[in-house]
């Protein structure tokens, strides 16, 4: 069995004071999240519109871009089995078309020819050839378009609704969705916020609940208590060994 993972972050901009910083954080999450989940740096791949977003040379690095995801999935899809497990995880922005890519955008070419957004329909495309148990995270603005992809061996959780913006908080600047599902998940947490790597995993459907329980009772604004996060699909990620 191989567990993988694939980081998804579009697009962050280095002039906004919340935006880049609330993106590298997220990713930390996500690559310690990945490792207690028992995914080896050499199997997670990161699709990022800035290289540093994430530090030291572990993770493989690409440009967030629909190609450079097809090529690695094509790569993965060659290897993979049945008893695998993906893990999959965006953050930072999306639209009701899907997550923002960081590809060159040519004025002459139309949006057929040249998609500016990882779409629910490419990005099953893409995950559907590879086998194996699959779960889909996605903490981003409008995150609920891609609950559709989930199946009996696929789950997706998204941080808020279709048709919402999210809202990641200041202090320290990260997704509220994440900071609480890896918590609960893996007990994991930011540097600095009292770390603690778990010997074992938690059930996927009581983690999310405990997650989705300290979002609409903690500490959090009114506003941010509104993004309820959501899940769809049924699958189990493996125990790590």
């Amino acid at each position: 069995m191989t567990r993988r993972a694939l980081l998804w972050c579009g697009w962050a901009d280095p002039a906004r004071v919340l935006d880049f910083p609330a993106s590298v954080k997220d990713l930390d999450l996500a690559v310690r999240a990945a490792r207690a989940l028992g995914v080896r740096d050499m199997d997670m791949h990161a699709f990022l519109s800035h290289a540093d977003l994430i530090s030291g040379p572990e993770v493989s690095q690409y440009a967030a871009t629909i190609d450079a995801l097809e090529r690695v999935v094509a790569s993965l899809a060659r290897e993979a089995t049945a008893d695998d497990a993906l893990l999959f995880i965006a953050t930072n922005h999306g639209e009701q078309l899907g997550l923002l890519t960081s590809g060159p955008v040519d004025e002459f070419s139309s949006d057929e020819d040249m998609p500016r957004h990882l779409s629910p329909a490419i990005l099953r495309q893409c995950l559907d050839k590879i086998p194996g148990t699959q779960v889909l995270i996605f903490a981003t603005c409008h995150a609920g378009v891609f609950l559709p992809l989930a199946h009996e061996n696929r789950a997706v959780l998204a941080s808020c609704a279709a048709d919402q913006v999210y809202l990641v908080q200041e202090d320290p600047p990260c997704s509220p969705f994440l900071i609480e599902f890896f918590k609960a998940w893996c007990s994991i947490e930011l540097p600095g916020y009292q770390t603690v790597f778990s010997e074992g995993v938690l059930e996927l459907d009581a983690a999310f609940l405990q997650a989705e329980q300290r979002l609409s009772q903690g500490d959090y604004p009114a506003e941010y208590k509104k993004l309820r996060p959501l899940r769809q699909g049924t699958a189990r990620w493996p125990q790590p060994r």
